[in-house]
């Protein structure tokens, strides 16, 4: 119910026409193109080059981002910290990935932390079924994958040693909120926050949280700025298609852990 709720509001509905656009223009030709990369720059092998998930396996295509930056392993460079961060420092039991997509973090978390019990949600079909197969490729074990992902459902794996990792178009102003969800005061949050569908969300999410959690804050930047090694070398022209990852411009991630001393 929650979902067809937000499933009929502007924000979802302008994200759809924005998606729609976007695979109609689009996919055949950057498929194109990334197959010519991933031939002339990293000897025609899906396989993840550099940062925290490097040599995890890859399927041949994203569902809803670019494929080329996580081949590369620049995506999201911003929490690349923090990425290290749950995967060295933290010691979670269990990581709810959801907005998983076809997988990225939730197989590269799956795959750097055995012991860590992953559970992917994502609504949408193609999403999932991509998942399965990259889940497959990498022979994980350890990662459960879901469709809609509720109050209550969230609300009942919210647990001491839990990391909530989304990236949800916006949903994240529905489905993050600590009145109908009150278990979230006991688990960290790392957030893609999308005000660029929902305005302000970053500062609502603040609001909600500040008395229970430290909050980080970083915004994404137009360029990358670490080393990123390939088999072969890239032209510069190849080097910034390669990085692109076609996000609008500012977006904030943010990073709140909670103060309740029981992670």
């Amino acid at each position: 119910m929650l979902q067809k709720i937000w499933h009929r509001s502007a924000f979802y509905k302008a994200q759809a026409v924005k998606n729609a656009e976007f695979n109609k223009l689009s996919i055949q030709k950057m498929n194109l193109a990334d197959s010519l990369i991933i031939k002339d720059v990293f000897d025609d092998k899906y396989i993840v080059q550099n940062g925290a998930f490097k040599g995890m396996k890859y399927i041949s295509r994203a569902t809803g981002s670019a494929l080329l930056p996580k081949i590369l392993g620049s995506y999201e460079e911003p929490i690349q910290d923090w990425i290290q961060e749950v995967l060295v420092k933290k010691n979670y039991s269990s990581i709810l990935d959801i907005g998983c997509a076809e997988g990225y973090y939730a197989c590269g978390f799956a795959m750097c932390l055995p012991n860590t019990q992953i559970i992917a949600y994502d609504i949408d079909l193609d999403a999932r079924n991509n998942c399965s197969e990259l889940k497959l490729l990498n022979g994980l074990q350890n990662i459960k994958i879901k469709a809609e992902c509720s109050h209550s459902e969230l609300d009942n794996n919210s647990k001491a040693g839990t990391l909530v990792f989304c990236d949800m178009e916006g949903f994240e102003e529905k489905l993050l909120d600590p009145k109908k969800v009150p278990n979230l005061q006991f688990v960290d949050l790392l957030i893609e926050s999308h005000d660029c569908f929902v305005p302000n969300l970053s500062e609502i999410l603040i609001e909600r949280f500040y008395k229970t959690h430290s909050i980080r804050i970083v915004v994404d930047y137009p360029f990358r700025i670490k080393k990123y090694n390939t088999p072969n070398t890239a032209s510069a022209k190849q080097f910034d298609y390669i990085v692109n990852e076609h996000r609008p411009d500012h977006m904030k991630f943010m990073f709140m852990e909670t103060i309740s001393g029981k992670i």
